[in-house]
C-alpha cells in the first residue's frame, strides 16, 4: 500500500526544513526525497536494488509517455534508503529527472520490498527501456523536491 498518512507528510516536511534543504545551492543537481511507512517490506532488498539506479542510464522504463520523449538519459549520482522511526526515506540525487521518473522508481522499489521481484531485475528493467516492464507509479504523496543546485557562472 502506497498510502502516506498526514503525520508522515508533516514529519518529512519538518525534517527537510530542519536540515535546511529548502535553500538554493550553486551546483547543478536535484535532490528528491520520498517518505513513506512501508510496514512489512524488506528494506534490505530495496537497499540492494536502489544501487542499480546510480550512474548514467536511459530511464525510458520509468517515464510515462516515453514515446514522445527523445532523450531519457539522466545521471543519478546518489541513491539512498534510510529508515527513521518506522518510516522509509528514499533519496535520489541527479542531474535531472523526467516526469514521474522518481515516482516510478519508488514504485519498483516498493514492489521489490514486497518480495514480488528480485533486486537484480532493476538492471534488466532499465536496459529494456520499456515502461510496461517496471511497476506502477507511486503516489505523489510523500515526494518532495528537497533541493536544486545551480552551477555558478
Amino acid at each position: 500500500d502506497y498510502t502516506v498518512d498526514a503525520a508522515t507528510k508533516e514529519q518529512a516536511q519538518k525534517d527537510i526544513s530542519e536540515d535546511g534543504y529548502w535553500g538554493v545551492k550553486q551546483t547543478s543537481q536535484r535532490l528528491f526525497d520520498f517518505a513513506s511507512t512501508l510496514a512489512g517490506d524488506d528494506v534490505d532488498k530495496m537497499k540492494e536494488a536502489i544501487k542499480y539506479f546510480i550512474g548514467e542510464h536511459d530511464f525510458r522504463s520509468f517515464v510515462t509517455d516515453n514515446k514522445d520523449k527523445e532523450n531519457c538519459i539522466r545521471k543519478i549520482t546518489k541513491a539512498v534508503i534510510k529508515e527513521d522511526h518506522g518510516k522509509v526515506i528514499i533519496t535520489f540525487t541527479g542531474n535531472g529527472f523526467l516526469r514521474y521518473q522518481v515516482r516510478n522508481m519508488v514504485g519498483l522499489l516498493i514492489k521489490i520490498g514486497e518480495g514480488k521481484i528480485e533486486p537484480k531485475e532493476v538492471k534488466e528493467i532499465i536496459l529494456k527501456k520499456d515502461r510496461t516492464k517496471a511497476s506502477k507509479t507511486a503516489p505523489a504523496e510523500g515526494l518532495y523536491l528537497v533541493e536544486v543546485r545551480y552551477k555558478t557562472m
